[in-house]
């Protein structure tokens, strides 16, 4: 017995010289360690229960792909790679199968490859970790893409797919992806497993739409790759029932994952004051345990000393009463500091989300109020500016044609000016512009006008039937309600492929040959397409900001009628863009077109190039007109500031429009 209790009086001791264990046998006696800052105690606390709860815990909504073949660097003018790719060899086609809805992500997603036969119509299902460069995947459509791929074929016309980048950059506009030249003439998926070749491309970068690299198919030559042909890791596939790409960045040198950065430290205003009243409780209890501590050993000299009845109390000096004490007060006072008071208000923030996510009027449609921050929650009747994006945010982003300034008049489809709310009405009525000075307006117009226009407005029929006209998708809205009121007066857009585009004017149709595209960047705010027009002629056309496109007209534009028109679309409240072309001799286009492929096959510098061979043909441009398209306001709009005006709360909008566009339609929104 007597070693049984020695055993565990030995157990008690080990077990109370344990910082945690101690805290937990002994709540009343001795006080926790991380009492004196309560905040790191509660904060651990709750880490533990949102990684068992919370759907947001993980920082990448896509497995990260274990396999790693290429470097990753942040640096895009790093010294680039070579990855030969042998298509036949380990071909793998990949989906993402409509998982259920849950709490927590799944582990990993499934993938089909081909088997060794390496038949095109059996596949196997794999973990999307296995997925390595150079395997071939299939995404079909309103999937994400595990990896980003180089688009091989689509099943839209073959050569283009749209996808939905919003997950990425925000952006609800659809981009446009197109298949190299190399890879455009495969029809079918089932071509593939005969292609073989090699794709050079750069490092890993974390620039979303930087992209530079070649593929040489065997027995062919170099040809450019860029941003347009890459389909990123995080994008979700639209309108093509399946695609086809190849992998060149996996796992962690994908894009998406070489921008994750830990997330900020958010700390809300009450959890700041509370952490400052403990400062003040830690102060306060560190002066009464000294204080009480001092004032023991103080009376121990005074009348404890040589008191018989006091044993061996009777014979320690004050300074060894006043040591032994400050423990002793600090036990007695530990309860000072509410410990307890800082786990309630975790538990509060937690259902307070629970209930903002089951409030119904705090839902749009089935989507639901998600709480990303709990411990911010009371931050939201702090708000005193609301930043807001007026493109798809504000308005619906489903643009309509109103009017365009050509040859020196006005046409606008309104006879008065109307307010953003008000419905687009039908008919087409020429107005001569306030300020246009008639007969010097069309006398300039002569020289101006594109004859490839026409010079003939027609309006289909209302009994026509429209079900065999095609449906227009695009990456810009704008450019979708372009077409579409061409074809209300008999121009159609029919078709187009990579190398063609086929137009009907009026009952004809015609075939334009694409020889060269500039592509739109933030930098550029144009874009040009070169044509081979069927009367063999070469033309530019240009299309951009009027801040950039004015300056690269040539003289004979009537720069002051056409700022004047502009001027009016935006007090509307409207959209301009600015339509602008050249035409080009054969011999100049060629020697250009030589300079204009070195730099698309280049991999250092690419955009560079790029531009400053595109200033040298986008300049002395003859103005063909200016269209205007209205965004009209989102439902509930003007209730929901008149709202957040009523609580105070300031409203500030960004926007690349014009600044005139902005203000007509802030005030629309509070009318």
């Amino acid at each position: 017995m007597r070693r049984t209790s020695l055993l565990i009086r030995k157990i008690f001791i080990e077990l109370a010289s344990c910082p945690h264990l101690h805290h937990l046998l002994f709540p009343c006696l001795h006080p926790h360690p991380l009492l004196a800052f309560p905040s790191l105690y509660h904060r651990s606390f709750m880490a533990s229960i949102l990684a068992s709860e919370s759907p947001m815990i993980s920082k990448d909504p896509f497995p990260s792909l274990l396999r790693l073949t290429i470097p990753s660097t942040n640096n895009s003018n790093a010294s680039p790679i070579s990855t030969s790719l042998s298509l036949p060899l380990s071909p793998s086609f990949l989906t993402s199968p409509q998982a259920p809805i849950c709490k927590r992500p799944p582990p990993f997603r499934r993938c089909l490859s081909w088997p060794a036969s390496r038949k095109p119509d059996l596949h196997r299902t794999v973990a999307s970790r296995d997925v390595a460069v150079g395997d071939i995947v299939l995404v079909r459509k309103g999937e994400v893409f595990p990896c980003e791929l180089v688009l091989l074929h689509s099943a839209l016309e073959g050569v283009i797919a749209y996808v939905s980048t919003a997950n990425l950059d925000g952006e609800s506009n659809l981009k446009r992806v197109i298949v190299a030249s190399a890879t455009a003439e495969i029809e079918h998926p089932s071509q593939l497993p005969a292609v073989k070749g090699k794709i050079r491309a750069q490092r890993p970068s974390t620039a979303l739409h930087e992209f530079e690299a070649s593929i040489e198919l065997s027995g062919e030559g170099p040809v450019p790759l860029g941003p347009s042909s890459l389909l990123l890791r995080g994008s979700i596939s639209r309108n093509s029932e399946c695609i086809y790409g190849i992998a060149v960045y996996t796992g962690f040198g994908t894009k998406v994952a070489l921008n994750m950065r830990n997330p900020p430290s958010k700390m809300g205003s009450v959890e700041r004051k509370l952490n400052w009243v403990v400062l003040m409780l830690f102060i306060a209890l560190a002066t009464l345990v000294i204080t009480g501590a001092i004032v023991a050993g103080v009376l121990q000299n005074r009348d404890g000393a040589g008191q018989w009845y006091m044993g061996e109390n009777s014979l320690k000096s004050g300074g060894k009463v006043t040591s032994q004490s400050l423990g002793t007060f600090l036990i007695l006072f530990s309860t000072f500091i509410p410990v307890s008071l800082f786990v309630t208000l975790e538990f509060i923030q937690v259902l307070q989300a629970l209930f903002m996510s089951a409030d119904f009027r705090m839902r749009t449609g089935r989507q639901k109020v998600l709480a990303r921050a709990t411990n911010l929650n009371e931050m939201l009747g702090e708000v005193e500016h609301v930043l807001s994006d007026k493109t798809g945010t504000l308005t619906e982003n489903i643009m309509h044609y109103i009017a365009c300034s050509a040859g020196g008049q006005l046409y606008n489809i309104l006879k008065k000016k109307r307010a953003m709310h008000r419905a687009v009405k039908d008919g087409v009525e020429p107005t001569q512009s306030d300020n246009s000075s008639g007969d010097s307006g069309r006398k300039k117009s002569k020289k101006r006008t594109n004859p490839d226009l026409g010079d003939k407005t027609a309006v289909l029929d209302g009994n026509s039937s429209e079900e065999a006209l095609p449906e227009y998708q695009g990456q810009s809205p704008d450019e979708v309600a372009l077409v579409t009121s061409a074809r209300e007066y008999g121009i159609t857009f029919m078709a187009r492929t990579l190398d063609t585009l086929v137009i009907d004017r009026f009952g004809t149709k015609e075939t334009y040959t694409t020889l060269a595209e500039l592509e739109f960047n933030s930098d550029r705010k144009r874009m040009s397409m070169i044509f081979r027009c069927p009367d063999g002629k070469i033309k530019m056309f240009t299309k951009g900001a009027d801040t950039i496109m004015l300056k690269l007209l040539n003289k004979d534009a009537n720069i002051e009628l056409i700022q004047n028109h502009i001027d009016e679309f935006a007090k509307e409240g409207l959209r301009t863009l600015v339509f602008a072309m050249k035409e080009l001799e054969e011999k100049d286009f060629q020697t250009w077109f030589e300079r204009f492929q070195e730099a698309q096959n280049s991999l250092e510098d690419r955009e560079g190039k790029n531009s400053k061979n595109s200033a040298e043909l986008e300049e002395d441009l003859m103005y063909v007109a200016t269209t205007a398209v209205e965004d009209k306001l989102q439902d509930k709009v003007p209730e929901t500031i008149k709202f957040l005006r009523e609580a105070g709360i300031k409203l500030w909008v960004w926007t690349g429009d014009k600044r005139e566009t902005a203000q007509n339609i802030g005030y629309s929104a509070i009318a």
